[in-house]
């Protein structure tokens, strides 16, 4: 998984040439640890956000404050923004707008039914269980199949 810290990238987000997927963690969140061993270690879900993503890993226990867009966000004005749960993914489009965003630990099948759903541009139009109905939402995870 190649993640880039909001720090490096912040002069030049958004990035422009891709989408960007926005991993929001927190170091002593469990349920971040589980995502990120058995989701985001996978091959497939590597190759996938790698692909089609700029993705940036902002862990609120060191990165905050941080300077996001221009405007400054402390703790509290990041949650007020951003989120109210760990984990939380945000997708950016390529003028930084958030086009969509989904949160809480999942297995690897519904994280990678999300990715689609995201990338494909179902959110705000699709309802969730009307998306997971489509040929669209099939996914392997014995294969590593996309």
């Amino acid at each position: 998984m190649q993640w880039h810290s909001l720090k490096e990238v912040q002069a030049t987000f958004p990035r422009g040439s891709k989408p960007t997927f926005f991993y929001i963690s927190q170091t002593t969140c469990e349920n971040c640890e589980t995502m990120e061993k058995n989701v985001f270690s996978r091959p497939e879900v590597a190759w996938f956000l790698n692909t089609n993503y700029f993705s940036i890993n902002f862990d609120i226990d060191k990165d905050l404050p941080a300077t996001i867009q221009g405007q400054l966000y402390d703790r509290t004005k990041f949650f007020d923004t951003f989120t109210d749960q760990i984990p939380t993914y945000l997708f950016f489009d390529t003028d930084g707008k958030i086009t969509g965003m989904f949160q809480a630990s999942m297995d690897l099948k519904s994280f990678k039914q999300y990715l689609k759903y995201m990338h494909h541009g179902h959110f705000g139009k699709t309802e969730w269980a009307d998306f997971l109905k489509t040929k669209e939402a099939v996914t392997d995870t014995v294969l590593g199949i996309f």
